[in-house]
């Protein structure tokens, strides 16, 4: 009653539609049953010759790995001797450095002290030159007065020359006045004569003076003009003393700065000494580890080989037991023959029969029963071989080989060849098929070129004979092998799959496929042995299962609900198991749609806090559920979850106010067959009273199941329910088709390169909780951004009837018809 994934139907199955009735419940005698259980020995018997032999298979492989590895332990040892050897050298010449640093520290401040000395004479000679200009100053202020007094002079004797001129013109006038007189002005001719001559010389003396006076003031002019330049060279010198002494400065300062980083170098250098050795006392130790990993190595092969050794006398012992076995069941007589063998089953009808496009829970538990691929897995999740014996990858860490079992039968009879591998895993990438499942292959070298047309073939899948594939991986992915173990990576008939029909190679044939049910039947000649059942009858009625199982029509039923286990526990007395599923319920929301409820990512997280998952749980689920905080369950997680959403109606309220969106709409669509007696059908009521709560109604369509989860529907609405069931424990096969929008399977087109980075910088981390860490800040991210509403993780209850044994769940919730015996 659990769905897994994904969408449309597309399939190249020539569906065959006639209807089957159930097959009645015999009640059968003693020698009826003494048959079945002759069949089921012989079944059990072949199975423990063939588990045997790919234990054998396994073990060969073991063997070689370790050997590699002991190869590799070896190589590994050098290696750390080369590098001790270098950690020696380095170490000399990290103490060779060490004692270069101290001499250049020491002649630091040598350089230092000079370097002081000439600052101090250099403020000498600063106070010499301004001592200089003072005087040049001073000189230059008295010659400037004595050429102040110069022109003084000049000016007295204009004055002198000017009186002489008076004087003479005077004696002049005396003299005509003396001649006037006669003989009584002779005496004052002869004084006017002897002051004219006075004057005169007064005159001449005065132009020498002016004469001495402009030579004067000429020297001085010179010297003011000396004193100029001198004060001009002394400022000039001044300045250069003070260039000189910031000159001083830097170096002072530069030789300080050197001194401090030598210190530092010196601290570093004694610190990468002490490191050194360190370094030289870890790796003593590594050799020791590495030789004593290399003895481990030694004594795994021996012990191996014991194994093997082991094997091949149990491989011995399982066809002698064999042959024993089947001459004891030849003596038993039977009064009549072993009644056909019919399992009645259970479960959704499977969107395709494509595993190419398999996308759906149901789809996957049918066809995993019908298909098989290179690797098979446990019911733990771990790796087995498939149709591969064995595998090996090249030393470049990226090219894997395959071996096949040679004798390997399709459905039709023909046997599996490596064409066949090579067809059916180029085939899911192939642009033609667009098929839903490309991406669990697109790590393969020359998958992306092949997709975009750019490449005719893809380059990382070759057959190197007609039993040997070689796969090749563009970069290293911890979950390869896992992805190989899937539906959607089954092997199909190259021939049939041309003509328009897909043949496998599982443990069942599908007979009849029609709207209520499905047959398989047994294939004789499947490698794991034949089944025990010889038919297998599920129908697809889930609401009728509980009722189903009670009245007998029904050997085990798988349920989602507490009531079913309640009602089936009164009425019958069986007590269902309870296992985990890796898988999430959500309620996706259309990021490409134009409602504000879900554009806005505030609005997307007041969805999420206004719906109550405790209560979806507890009302519903019962012992069957956990409330979810983000896409991945915790079991992935080593018990971790991510930051989730608390239920708060009243801040969903306020966000949506804020946001100014209240009292919208939003287009839900609902799946015709989540009725309301169906999980999917209880959940979405929940969530509708829940966005109610905060004035968000809902306007519910239904869509046929077919179409619920194809683009044309998901696009015509704001939000939907669905689930996603992991095929494997690989968090990047969990997380790469919801997430990656390049898949189809994302379908709320979620977008966000940062998420995407990531993904591929953990599908290449080797170490586990690195690699978990990373997986953490994704979730983180996802539901920061929420675009979904995350629901609850699922466990599921299985009950099956008393005469049924092997009946097993896988981690993810499917079942292997193959293993089950009727008792």
């Amino acid at each position: 009653m659990f769905g897994r994934k994904k969408k449309n139907p597309s399939t190249n199955i020539v569906d065959t539609t006639i209807a089957v009735k159930n097959t009645p419940v015999v009640k059968h005698n003693s020698n009826s049953k003494l048959a079945l259980l002759k069949y089921n020995q012989q079944c059990i018997s072949q199975r423990i010759v063939n588990k045997v032999g790919d234990a054998t298979s396994v073990t060969e492989n073991l063997i070689t790995m370790i050997n590699d590895i002991a190869g590799q332990v070896e190589v590994q040892m050098s290696s750390i001797e080369k590098v001790s050897d270098g950690v020696r050298e380095y170490s000399a010449f990290a103490e060779e450095v060490m004692a270069n640093t101290d001499n250049t520290r020491t002649i630091a401040e040598e350089t230092l002290t000079t370097a002081k000395k000439g600052t101090d004479a250099v403020h000498k000679s600063i106070d010499a030159m301004d001592e200089i200009k003072s005087s040049v100053d001073n000189v230059s202020s008295l010659v400037n007065n004595l050429s102040h007094k110069a022109t003084q002079i000049n000016d007295m004797l204009e004055i002198i020359k000017s009186i002489s001129k008076q004087t003479n013109l005077l004696a002049l006038n005396a003299a005509i006045e003396a001649a006037r007189a006669g003989e009584a002005g002779k005496g004052f001719t002869v004084v006017a004569t002897e002051v004219k001559k006075l004057a005169e010389m007064s005159a001449e003396s005065a132009d020498h003076i002016s004469k001495n006076i402009v030579e004067i003031n000429n020297s001085v002019a010179q010297t003011l003009d000396a004193m100029k330049v001198s004060s001009s060279k002394v400022n000039e010198g001044t300045e250069i003393a003070h260039n000189t002494l910031q000159v001083f400065d830097e170096i002072t300062e530069a030789v300080t700065s050197t001194t401090e980083v030598v210190k530092e170098i010196s601290n570093a250098t004694a610190s990468q000494t002490n490191i050194l050795e360190k370094i030289m006392y870890a790796t003593e130790d590594m050799t020791k580890v590495a030789e004593h990993l290399e003895q481990m190595a030694q004594y795994a092969s021996l012990n191996t080989a014991y194994t093997k050794t082991s094997l091949a006398a149990l491989d011995d012992v399982s066809k002698d037991m064999q042959v024993l076995t089947n001459d004891l069941l030849n003596e038993i007589k039977d009064s009549e023959e072993k009644k056909e063998s019919v399992l009645h089953a259970c479960h959704g009808k499977p969107i395709t029969l494509d595993p190419a496009n398999c996308i759906d829970s149901d789809g996957n538990q049918l066809l995993s029963n019908v298909h098989s691929g290179l690797i098979s897995l446990s019911c733990e999740g771990n790796i087995l071989p498939g149709l591969a014996k064995s595998w090996y990858v090249e030393e470049d860490g990226l090219t894997w080989v395959f071996n096949l079992r040679k004798g390997l039968k399709f459905h039709n009879g023909k046997e599996v060849t490596s064409d066949d591998v090579v067809y059916s895993l180029q085939r899911i990438l192939d642009p033609n098929l667009k098929a839903d499942n490309a991406w669990y292959l697109d790590f393969l070298e020359g998958a992306h070129e092949f997709m975009t047309r750019q490449a005719s073939s893809v380059s990382g899948i070759k057959a190197l004979d007609r039993y040997r594939v070689k796969l090749k991986l563009a970069s290293p992915y911890m979950g390869f092998l896992l992805n190989l173990g899937q539906v959607a990576t089954s092997i199909l008939c190259k021939e049939d799959c041309l003509k328009g029909t897909i043949t496998g190679c599982g443990a069942f044939i599908v007979k009849e496929y029609n709207d209520k049910e499905c047959v398989l039947e047994t294939f004789k000649d499947y490698y794991g042995g034949t089944p025990y059942v010889d038919k297998a009858i599920i129908s697809f009625n889930t609401s009728g299962a509980v009722a189903g199982f009670i009245d007998g029509t029904h050997d085990f039923i798988v349920t989602d609900t507490d009531t079913d286990i309640t009602e089936i526990k009164t009425k019958t007395g069986l007590d269902p198991k309870i296992a985990e599923i890796l898988g999430t319920y959500y309620f996706g929301l259309n990021l490409e749609g134009s409602s504000p409820l879900v554009k806005s990512k505030e609005a997307r997280k007041a969805i999420n806090l206004a719906i109550n998952k405790d209560r979806i749980v507890k009302e519903i689920l019962g012992r069957l559920g956990v409330a979810a905080k983000g896409p991945i369950p915790p079991g992935m997680l080593n018990g971790a979850t991510g930051k989730g959403y608390d239920y708060n109606p009243t801040l969903a309220k306020s966000i949506l106010q804020k946001e100014g969106i209240s009292n919208r709409t939003l287009k839900v669509n609902l799946r015709d067959t989540d009725t309301e007696s169906t999980t999917n059908g209880k959940v979405l009521k929940l969530i509708v009273e829940d966005l109610n709560a905060i004035g968000v109604k809902c306007d519910i369509t239904v869509v046929k199941a077919s179409e619920y989860l194809t683009p044309a529907a998901i696009k015509n609405c704001d939000g939907f329910m669905s689930r996603w069931i992991a095929d494997t424990g690989d968090l990047d096969n969990f997380l790469q088709p919801l997430f990656n929008f390049e898949n189809s399977t994302n379908f709320v087109r979620y977008n966000n390169e940062e998420v995407m980075d990531l993904l591929s910088e953990a599908k290449k981390v080797i170490n586990p909780v690195k690699r978990l860490e990373l997986y953490k800040e994704i979730q983180n991210i996802i539901v920061d951004e929420a675009p979904w509403v995350f629901l609850f993780h699922p466990q599921r209850a299985f009950v099956h009837k008393k005469e049924l044994l092997g009946l097993r769940q896988t981690i993810t919730g499917h079942y292997k018809y193959d293993d089950i015996i009727i008792s």
